[in-house]
């Protein structure tokens, strides 16, 4: 059984947002044998659109949500 996974195509630096046009360009969705894929692998690439790798993200990995998380929220300054 095959299942459809998202693979990274261009390595992606940690803290930088994931845009559409980021995933559109360096993600890939594969076709991978069941017993290969890992648990938390996405399926969609559109999944990692506006959140940032948590360290770097190798050319040829899968992409998993445990390597995403959301955006710190910009600083307000204060008077």
């Amino acid at each position: 059984e095959l299942r459809p996974v998202v693979v990274v195509t261009s390595s992606l630096p940690p803290d930088e947002p994931i845009s559409p046009r980021v995933a559109s360009s360096s993600f890939e969705l594969r076709q991978v044998p069941l017993r290969f894929v890992p648990a938390a692998a996405l399926g969609d690439p559109a999944d990692a659109v506006g959140l940032v790798p948590v360290g770097p993200l190798p050319a040829g990995s899968y992409l998993t949500g445990p390597a995403l998380r959301l955006p710190k929220p910009e600083k307000e300054e204060g008077p």
